[in-house]
């Protein structure tokens, strides 16, 4: 039985016969819809991030952070062809309604289209950020995309070049669908779902955080939203493009609200932090989840003294690789804070990792932690950053929150003296007091972390496979010698070397002192995750999504 090692990040159904599923495993898997067992599964070469099928069942598309799209033939998964052309990540591609044509969204800025050859027939540039989204329209004339760069482009196949911008003041939209009356909706950050019609555009305020992913259902007007604040909220569209709320429900700690698709008459298929799709039936309002079995990556580890601490997707916290809680849930960090082992992740929940209970719930998931003075401080989703403070008794209590960025927190450090962090966005910000010195692109592009160096000193990395050293007034830009994007890093206790890890599995430390790089290595295929500094070993241990831990010792440089 064939299964994912890793989350499910998109999925896919053809009528109520076939369900497809992406994972972070890089494979992709072909489901019988009716026996829920694997038929096929065949791999990219990086993280698969979402797949669709093609109208007439007979082919399946799935885009991949190895800067592919690739069509394979259905039910047999064949590969037919490889859609090579992109300088980065392909989050989504889109078959055309009639014709043999693909169109994908690449965080290299760019919307393609392709022919089933994989020949590329057309570059649409324009976009200033990731494209996230692409959408055909009804006829088939023309392309919708969103970006990052918070626009909304329409893009003309017969004239060859952009036919309409929508600006939405840098609020970014992650999502959007088009039902046959050409009404368009869009998903946003703000937890809004926009209507355009012509030139009218309304608003409704439909859920607590982002919203991650808009389905629709055009034979039934129905429109599925899934957001960051664990909500999924089924809407009815009325002739007028109006939506009233038909159903609504929480999403259970397995689901991951990146994806979803309708499967025949009354379910709903939910992509998963665990080895398969889950399901819902918005008939009888029941969940579907016994079948989603844990996977075994990890997503951080921490060092105390002799014991190793992990915790991963399936929120299982180990001490030197014997389970010892169980959070049931994905949690992205480790922190020690005066004597608390604390953790969190994507139900937005901070957690006391020893013993599973709840400290504090947030409105949307959570990134990273550090400790700066007497503050524990959390990274947000949402770009705040939550404060707490040791109580006289008990659990660390929230204190405040402080807005530090406009997107999501990826990475967070402290000096003495200052809170530093980077952004989804690229950009950085040094806090102190109550002032926030911001540091508008100081990437080109995510910022995936950071980490403290030495006095005021800090240190971080992006998808641009770039290092920078920071200090109050200045910024060194480092080449690395990485190929893929760089997930973390992690300075050793002096502050002279930095190690870091990228989705590719590679792993490379930097001497800050000597300037350059004194080591290089790939231990695994499958992405490193975190990394720690282990002083009582002199040694940074790295964390991998295979679920393995990697020892590097300073001796050894």
């Amino acid at each position: 039985m064939r299964a994912h090692m890793s989350p499910l990040s998109g999925v896919a159904t053809f009528g109520d016969q076939y369900i497809a599923s992406a994972g972070y495993d890089n494979q992709v898997i072909l489901w019988d819809a009716k026996t829920k067992e694997s038929l096929y599964s065949v791999r990219h070469d990086h993280l698969a991030n979402q797949c669709q099928f093609h109208p007439s069942g007979k082919y399946l598309i799935s885009s991949s952070s190895d800067f592919s799209a690739r069509l394979w033939s259905v039910p047999d998964m064949k590969l037919l062809a490889v859609l090579s052309d992109h300088k980065d990540d392909v989050e989504m591609s889109s078959f055309h309604p009639h014709k043999k044509l693909i169109a994908t969204a690449s965080r290299d800025n760019n919307v393609r289209v392709f022919d089933f050859s994989g020949q590329c027939l057309y570059l649409f540039k324009g976009h200033e950020a990731d494209v996230i989204s692409v959408i055909w329209s009804e006829d088939g004339q023309s392309l919708i995309s969103s970006s990052d760069d918070g626009t909304v482009r329409s893009w003309s196949l017969n004239l060859n070049k952009c036919t309409d911008i929508k600006d939405f003041e840098e609020v970014e939209t992650d999502t959007l669908v088009i039902f046959p009356d050409k009404t368009l909706y869009l998903g946003n950050d703000l937890g809004e779902i926009i209507s355009l019609k012509s030139t009218e555009a309304k608003r409704l305020k439909a859920h607590e955080s982002g919203i991650k992913r808009l389905i629709h259902c055009p034979e039934r007007n129905i429109i599925l939203s899934l957001s960051y604040d664990r909500t999924m909220k089924l809407w009815k569209k009325s002739s007028q493009g109006e939506l009233s709320l038909m159903n609504q429900s929480f999403l259970p700690d397995i689901v991951w609200p990146r994806s979803a698709a309708f499967l025949g008459k009354e379910n709903i298929v939910f992509s998963t932090f665990g080895t398969t799709y889950c399901t819902y039936n918005f008939i009888s309002k029941k969940w579907s989840i016994e079948n989603v079995g844990d996977t075994h990556g990890i997503n951080s580890v921490f060092a105390k003294g002799k014991d190793i601490f992990t915790i991963g997707d399936s929120g299982v916290l180990k001490k030197n690789n014997r389970e010892i809680q169980k959070i049931g849930s994905l949690c992205n960090f480790l922190i020690d804070f005066k004597g608390f082992l604390i953790t969190g992740g994507q139900k937005g929940a901070v957690y006391n990792a020893l013993t599973g209970e709840l400290i504090f719930q947030n409105k949307s998931p959570l990134n990273c932690a550090t400790v700066f003075n007497d503050y524990l401080v959390i990274g947000t989703y949402t770009g705040e950053a939550l404060f707490f403070k040791q109580a006289k008794r008990g659990h660390p209590t929230f204190e405040k929150s402080i807005m530090l960025h406009s997107n999501a927190i990826k990475g967070i450090s402290a000096s003495k003296d200052f809170l530093f962090s980077v952004s989804a966005n690229g950009d950085s910000a040094l806090f102190k007091g109550n002032e926030i010195h911001d540091l508008k692109k100081s990437h080109s592009k995510i910022a995936n972390g950071c980490t403290h160096l030495k006095d005021n000193y800090f240190a971080s990395i992006s998808r641009d496979l770039k290092l920078r050293l920071f200090d109050e007034i200045n910024i060194e830009v480092v080449d690395t010698p990485h190929e893929n994007s760089i997930k973390c890093i992690q300075s050793d206790q002096s502050g002279r070397y930095v190690a870091t890890g990228s989705y590719g599995g590679q792993i490379a430390i930097f001497d800050t002192q000597l300037k350059k790089w004194t080591h290089s290595y790939r231990p695994t295929q499958s992405g490193i995750s975190s990394i720690t500094y282990n002083p009582s070993d002199q040694e940074f241990i790295a964390s991998s999504y295979d679920g393995h831990l990697y020892f590097i010792s300073l001796e050894e440089k």
